[in-house]
């Protein structure tokens, strides 16, 4: 068995077994991996508080000659990011980055970028007064570096520039805005001021560092975390489990009203 060390976020984990826990986790030269981690829910020294989710970690894994569940050997924690655990809201919203990563991204591939961004996600989100904010900006970057951006720029039907009105439609089956004249009836879409997809459009580009300083006015937020949730459900055929936390909290009106939409329209909304 070849061992690999490198440096890694979890982002999932569960027990497995009597003793064992099956631990998802993206590299930072790896890509996603997922392994077994023997032993540790009574190990004393190998696992010590290192695998809770969004621990930042030095792993030690062995890669099997087939492909399948890695055997972790070793992990040394090196950050825990205990701000986050602190307030429910700020961890609720980690853990939709962390699913949505989990999901989305493909087994052991090589992201670099994906890693630096959710580093960066989780060292904003730890800060921020506006997680949500930082949910939005880190799922739209997420997308980015997948080659998954939603297409703004036109209707993709009449190719209407969205720059020439006001508010548009975004269909999460297709994968893009749709005019109001060509938007399809019973289907659940979000909609898009020109504003949110000029703000988005000036996000593509930016340093993880500077990613932050773009701020979404309080009902735009809400609108583009719908229309992640419902693009990325669609493209994974399954709801995230983590917008149901996050419809459950309700912290306000609004931002609960989203929530119910996407957590209770799932079933449209994954007809793609």
């Amino acid at each position: 068995m070849e061992y690999v060390k490198d440096k890694a976020i979890i982002l999932s984990t569960r027990d497995y077994g009597e003793a064992d826990r099956l631990v998802a986790f993206l590299t930072q030269h790896h890509g996603k991996v997922i392994g077994i981690a023997k032993h540790a829910r009574k190990s004393k020294r190998r696992f010590v508080n290192s695998l809770d989710i969004f621990n930042l970690v030095e792993i030690e894994y062995g890669e099997r000659r087939l492909p399948g569940l890695v055997f972790i050997k070793k992990a040394i924690l090196v950050e825990s990011f205990s701000g986050l655990r602190e307030d429910i809201l700020k961890l609720s919203c980690a853990g939709l980055i962390a699913e949505s990563i989990k999901e989305t991204v493909p087994e052991r591939e090589k992201q670099p970028e994906i890693f630096e961004l959710l580093a960066g996600s989780l060292i904003e989100m730890e800060i921020s007064k506006d997680p949500i904010n930082v949910s939005c900006l880190s799922l739209w970057r997420l997308l980015s570096l997948l080659g998954l951006s939603p297409r703004l720029g036109t209707c993709l039907i009449c190719k209407r520039k969205t720059s020439t009105h006001g508010m548009w439609n975004f269909d999460p089956h297709v994968g893009g805005t749709v005019c109001i004249e060509h938007r399809k009836k019973g289907r659940a879409m979000t909609i898009l001021s020109k504003g949110i997809i000029s703000l988005l459009e000036r996000t593509r580009g930016t340093e993880i560092e500077r990613l932050w300083r773009f701020k979404f006015r309080p009902d735009d937020k809400i609108s583009v975390l719908q229309m992640l949730v419902d693009y990325i459900q669609c493209h994974i055929d399954r709801p995230l489990k983590s917008m149901y936390v996050l419809f459950q909290l309700g912290y306000n009106v609004n931002f609960r009203k989203t929530c119910e939409k996407v957590f209770n329209n799932k079933n449209s909304v994954l007809s793609c």
